[in-house]
């Protein structure tokens, strides 16, 4: 997984859990928000909005997060346990109370939710005030929290300190604003809401007002951020660290029983691309230009079974590209002999570029056919045979295949821009039509059972052609020429240069007007009640010798039983 920016929140998951980490930030598992009025976060962004613009605004804010407003507190049973929760009504009262108080403390002005932002990292500063020296600020954090004696310890203003002053800002002093959030008070049972209320403005009262905790710059604090930048990017396995803070992980029945009623549906709505992937299955014999096309694309790593990428035109004599061998690593340790196999390696580099930080943009994978090879060996090794057959009816197969295409998906789905496959070309079958005329299909070459499998996990299937000195891309397809895909070029071939590709590409990804017209008068026209069907009426006949007209019955077949004359 490649993170182009880390925060403070996203280190701080990964050094309290690795495994939340991974799930937040690489599975991107979104969780249900509770719908308890003293949810943590929606109660905490509200008092920052009050701060900023203000009570009404706040209290529109938190109310508009619930779909439900309760106005008495109550007991609910929470897997089993019973829980005392708050009602909306008494959480406004509480937020309305400290909300005033913090905005008396701070001075007015200053800069809120500043967002400071470089190639590697993006936060969000509360607050930052002019000190009326020139470029001269002092930072301020908001929290709403039960006890603000933790937070002395907390690296998160060092780190904005250190990032705005790389950006020429000068931090004087810097502050965290404690707004200590009142004790659950508890209603009795036969207590008027009226009588409850008013014991809640009590206690407010007398509660600790909201103070400042201001924190003396520690450099240390800083390197150990990037140390574990560094750590989160390089990870290759998520431990689980269970603490007393998994009682407040929302991934807390999720990771321990298994429970995934909590999961987040994505929403209806369509869903903005950040940038376009491209995924694409080249083919074509051999010297037709399939790996120089490839290493055409930017910022490439090679995964190659054949090393294969010695003398490509697109480097200089004596270079080679970025690659990983897919081989077998064969060690000798004393009378022992160590294999691992070309497909482990291939496995685990698939694994560690789904978990580790990289500078690639493309992936590229030559080539397909040597590949399968490499897993039949492994699970044949496995399984303890020598051959498919040796498992029974289908079995063999169905086990190279599943491993070979579930591990190639997990290549396709990797979160790089471009992912490119190769495979050599096959002409050695012939297809025999109606009329006994026979002709060779061409075709990737690999097992017939796997090419629909993997085209259908790719953008376009494209072949290289090399004919007099020309070097072509052909996205052509027929009965007999393997091809094609979701997108739909405007043409069947174009020169084999990566410009031409991506101005193809691009083009055929966009809907034209006159496309989208039709789709909208079809749907328009769907939309439409159905006509009614009017009876079909006889037809009239004139007399040719009187000229008058008639109706003429359409004569009515009768169908006789069987015997009847």
């Amino acid at each position: 997984m490649i993170f182009l920016q880390y925060s403070y929140s996203r280190i701080d998951t990964f050094r309290q859990c690795p495994h939340k980490f991974r799930l937040r930030y690489i599975d991107k598992i979104e969780v249900i928000s509770s719908d308890e009025a003293d949810n943590a976060l929606i109660l905490g962004t509200a008092v920052h909005t009050g701060i900023e613009k203000g009570l009404e605004a706040a209290i529109d804010e938190y109310f508009n997060a619930f779909h439900i407003i309760t106005d008495r507190p109550y007991w609910k049973s929470d897997n089993g346990n019973w829980k005392y929760v708050s009602d909306h009504i008494t959480e406004q009262i509480k937020l309305e109370h400290f909300i005033r108080q913090a905005r008396e403390m701070l001075t007015e002005g200053g800069i809120h939710e500043l967002k400071i932002e470089t190639e590697d990292f993006i936060g969000y500063v509360d607050l930052l005030v002019p000190t009326g020296e020139p470029n001269e600020y002092d930072l301020y954090d908001f929290k709403y929290t039960k006890s603000g004696r933790r937070y002395d310890l907390s690296a998160q203003l060092h780190i904005y300190k250190y990032f705005l002053e790389t950006q020429g800002k000068r931090i004087r002093n810097m502050h965290y604003l404690i707004i200590p959030k009142l004790k659950m008070i508890k209603i009795a049972k036969t207590e008027e809401i009226a009588d409850y209320r008013q014991r809640v403005l009590d206690e407010l009262a007398r509660a600790d007002p909201p103070y400042f905790v201001q924190i003396d710059f520690d450099y240390r604090k800083v390197c150990d951020f990037l140390i574990n930048i560094k750590r989160a990017g390089e990870a290759k396995d998520y431990p689980k660290n269970e603490t007393r803070l998994c009682d407040w992980c929302e991934y807390q029945l999720y990771c321990q029983k298994g429970f995934d009623y909590m999961l987040a549906l994505p929403k209806n709505q369509p869903v903005k691309q950040g940038r376009r992937k491209k995924t694409m299955w080249l083919y074509g014999e051999p010297y037709t230009g399939k790996t120089t096309f490839a290493s055409q694309f930017p910022n490439h790593l090679f995964l190659t079974t054949d090393g294969n990428i010695r003398e490509l035109m697109t480097y200089k004599s004596g270079e080679m590209p970025p690659n990983i061998e897919i081989k077998d690593i064969v060690k000798q340790e004393g009378r022992i002999t160590n294999r691992k196999w070309a497909w482990v390696v291939f496995a685990e580099a698939i694994t560690a570029l789904e978990t580790q930080a990289t500078d690639f943009d493309t992936i590229i994978l030559d080539h397909l056919g040597e590949l399968y090879e490499h897993c039949r060996l492994y699970i044949f090794d496995r399984e303890g045979i020598k051959h498919e057959t040796d498992e029974g009816f289908g079995k063999g197969w169905d086990l190279v295949k599943t491993e070979f295409l579930s591990t190639l998906r997990r290549f396709f789905n990797l979160d790089y821009e471009n992912i490119i496959a190769i495979s050599h070309e096959d002409r050695t079958k012939d297809i025999t039509k109606k009329g006994d005329n026979k002709l060779t299909a061409i075709k990737p070459k690999l097992r017939e059972a796997l090419l629909s499998n993997i085209a259908g996990m790719v953008d376009i299937t494209a072949r290289t052609i090399a004919e007099d000195g020309k070097h072509t891309l052909s996205f052509k397809t027929s009965e007999v020429i393997f091809g094609g895909g979701r997108l739909k070029p405007a043409t069947n071939e174009i020169n084999l240069d990566y410009a031409e590709f991506l101005k193809l590409y691009d083009e055929s990804g966009k809907v034209t007007p006159a496309a989208s017209s039709a789709r909208t008068a079809r749907k328009s026209k769907a939309d439409k009640p159905p006509k009614e069907e009017k009876a079909a009426e006889p037809p009239v006949v004139a007399d040719e010798e009187t000229g008058e007209t008639e109706v003429v019955e359409k004569p009515v077949r009768i169908r006789r039983k069987r015997g009847e004359q």
